[in-house]
């Protein structure tokens, strides 16, 4: 075990900038590239995936004067664009980010249409570095405007009333530091008013949103995955001081507003599971909540209004639900959705009757429903075709006891034809309050279909059962995911519906730690390991690229008692020398800027260094990408027909 950085032989990979380690990435690329050339039946697996993939995408429609603004990708682009559809039904494309960009990595980060829908705010970054730069479109004309301010990786903007500008949020020089700044169109970025976050400290994230009328500005200030903070500042009176909402509580806002100028807030202060409460701006303190919706068994995940109507989205058994509401909380309707279906995706206004959902299923790449919130009435807007037949694809979902009795739910896919015990990969994440729901599997359905067992667990750390959920795996309880996913695993074996000769594991991000945590404590377990932009170097993760936001989910390492915790699963500084570790790729992109890829290098060369048995250690680096969002479908595809390669040759299936 590697306990200090002076005993650390890997500290030099590290640099990415280091001729010497990109030509040592360079020699690790080659050597993947032929391991996977030697396995055989790419090409196979490749022309499936491509089937999987390369298909329509389509996102919830947003309505601003009478238009529909949505994310629309073809079956043959490689980026999603915006796309307007006017009042008598004809679309047009708006924004299309690989023609204001520099190529294909070019991608749409996020948007905001105005009040009207005169404009669109939007996030565009390159090579997958999602380090955006706000730019503003016309929609009359699709004209660019000179407006373009950098360092808006992540901004939230919420435009003015009269569509003369907008609030939005950027980073300063040093990225971990963010403030809200107001923006008239036509000035310099240089004379934009900073209205909120002086005083705010690295990695406390502000969110905003405005009032119908523009007198109130909510703004939310994130602590990581542990809490956030909650102001109100009256911004037609200068100067400009926030009103203390909530300060200090383990708890979640966000806020609705109504015409009126009612604030209806969402938030777990007081309700882990989610309540909604409305409240007076001019008299926003916690006594005067008037709680709308009460806390139920089921997890709130987001409330909207459309019309006289409340839309509320709550998950149950780690699948979506929606009822409706009146605004006063009044009893519920229920939206007929079909089982194993999650919601992904509500737009709703509280001055129009119609909201959009936009729905996944495992199977489903994405319907879009329009829903009449007066009546509860779904109608199918627009559908994805799958290009498999669903009826062949079985779901079931089960329940295992995790090593402290904890029952764990999981996702079973499987071919019709498929029986046990079979190959199988076991997926988890586990952490910041991210529920493994339905969702199309894209290439992993060729697994399913060339007769593998294809496992979601959804373990602890995540949101699928409320925030009690989520704290039970994250700080000195992270143990608890990889029991919970060790245990996942046994199950499957002793079960008989999996091999347990043939049981690989796949993470990514949180999850690539996971599953690196998973094969340096039981390596004996798993036949093969795919570890997706990973963070392994526990000790060290904070001080790069944004690492520093995770500390309140992972502890921090310059705390002697968070250091004890993190050290004793660290996976770098827990792979052993002469251990007999298992059939290991590890993938990751030059340019993520979220998790670093130093963690991948130095995992991979201390697996290659250690590993006592005979199975390969891979490292694959993707060029010109990123954590994977805004990854163009052809990277997305060359990544999936080799990770599915590596995976058919170590599981002995054939493609």
């Amino acid at each position: 075990m590697i306990a200090t950085e002076s005993r650390d032989p890997h500290l030099w990979l590290e640099d990415g900038g280091d001729p010497a380690v990109q030509a040592w990435v360079a020699r690790q690329n080659a050597r993947t590239a032929a391991a996977i050339a030697s396995y055989g039946g790419r090409e196979r697996l490749a022309a499936r995936i491509e089937v999987l993939q390369r298909i329509a995408a389509v996102g919830a429609p947003r309505e601003h004067g009478g238009r529909l603004f949505y994310a629309r990708r073809a079956a043959g682009q490689e980026q999603p664009s915006i796309v307007l559809r006017e009042a008598d039904g004809r679309e047009r494309s708006l924004i299309d980010p690989v023609a204001l960009g520099a190529g294909v990595t070019t991608a749409i980060d996020w948007w905001y249409p105005s009040r009207e829908g005169t404009y669109v705010a939007c996030g565009l970054s390159g090579g997958g570095d999602e380090n955006s730069t706000l730019y503003v479109v016309s929609t009359t004309d699709g004209a660019v405007l000179p407006d373009r301010i950098p360092r808006a990786r992540f901004a939230s903007v919420a435009w003015l009333p009269d569509e003369s500008g907008f609030y939005y949020t950027r980073h300063e020089e040093d990225p971990l530091y963010r403030r809200v700044y107001r923006h008239l169109l036509g000035d310099p970025v240089e004379r934009d008013e900073l209205v909120f976050g002086a005083d705010l400290g690295p990695a406390e994230l502000p969110g905003v949103t405005l009032s119908d009328d523009g007198r109130w500005l909510f703004v939310t200030v994130s602590h990581g995955t542990a809490w956030e903070d909650a102001y109100l500042l009256d911004v037609r009176h200068a100067p400009v001081s926030p009103i203390v909402v909530s300060r200090g509580v383990e708890a979640y806002y966000r806020a609705v507003w109504l015409p009126s100028g009612q604030l209806v807030m969402q938030t777990t202060d007081g309700a882990p599971n989610g309540r909604v409460v409305a409240l007076d701006p001019e008299h926003p303190e916690r006594a005067a909540w008037r709680t709308l919706v009460t806390e139920g068994d089921a997890r709130l995940i987001q409330c909207e209004a459309a019309g006289e109507r409340l839309v509320l989205h709550y998950l149950r058994d780690a699948a979506s639900r929606v009822e409706l509401r009146s605004l006063d909380g009044g009893s519920a309707l229920d939206v007929a959705l079909s089982a194993y279906v999650s919601v992904n995706e509500i737009a709703a206004d509280p001055r129009l009757r119609t909201a959009y959902l936009a729905t996944t299923g495992f199977t489903d790449p994405a319907r879009v429903y329009a829903l009449d919130a007066a009546t509860g009435e779904l109608r199918l807007w627009e559908k994805v075709e799958a290009p498999v037949d669903s009826a062949e694809i079985l779901v079931e979902q089960v329940a295992y006891p995790s090593l402290d009795g904890t029952s764990v739910p999981l996702w079973l896919i499987r071919h019709r034809r498929t029986v046990g015990p079979a190959p199988t990969l076991l997926y988890g994440y586990g952490g910041f309050d991210i529920s493994l729901t339905p969702a199309y599997l894209g290439a992993m359905l060729a697994f399913v279909e060339a007769g593998g067992l294809y496992a979601i667990a959804n373990l602890r750390g995540g949101g699928e059962f409320g925030e009690a959920w989520h704290r039970a795996g994250m700080l000195a309880g992270k143990q608890n995911v990889f029991d919970d996913f060790a245990a996942a695993a046994g199950y499957l074996a002793e079960s008989g519906l999996g091999d347990r000769r043939r049981i690989a594991v796949y993470g990514a991000s949180n999850g690539g730690l996971l599953v690196a945590a998973a094969m340096t404590q039981q390596p004996e377990r798993y036949r093969a390991v795919l570890c997706a932009v990973p963070l392994t170097d526990m000790l060290r993760y904070h001080r790069f690229a944004i690492g520093s936001y995770w500390i309140p989910e992972y502890g921090d390492p310059d705390r002697e008692l968070d250091r004890v915790w993190l050290a004793a699963y660290s996976p770098y500084h827990n792979v052993c020398d002469g251990a007999a570790y298992p059939a290991t790729l590890i993938a990751t992109g030059e340019h993520d800027t979220r998790v670093d890829p130093l963690h991948a290098r130095k995992f991979a060369a201390r697996l290659q260094e250690a590993q006592g048995g005979q199975a390969p250690i891979l490292l694959r680096v993707e060029t010109a990408a990123g954590h994977g969002q805004g990854m163009p479908v052809g990277k997305r595809v060359d990544e999936r027909a080799d990770e599915l390669t590596f995976l058919f040759h170590h599981l002995e299936m054939t493609p």
